[in-house]
């Protein structure tokens, strides 16, 4: 995947999120990079599951 794909797939990702949720667009991508791919996270339950 190129840079211009992942920019989307990124910004389609980001405009599914509620209305409520008053996060940046970066905040995602790093909660992706440094939590929910280390962790190889694959539901809402997990990401949501304390980790020690």
């Amino acid at each position: 995947m190129d840079a211009s794909e992942e920019k989307r797939l990124w910004e389609d990702a980001y405009a599914e999120k509620p209305a409520s949720a008053d996060l940046t667009l970066a905040f995602f991508q790093e909660e992706w990079a440094r939590v929910i791919q280390p962790q190889s996270v694959g539901s809402v339950e997990e990401y949501k599951k304390p980790h020690g």
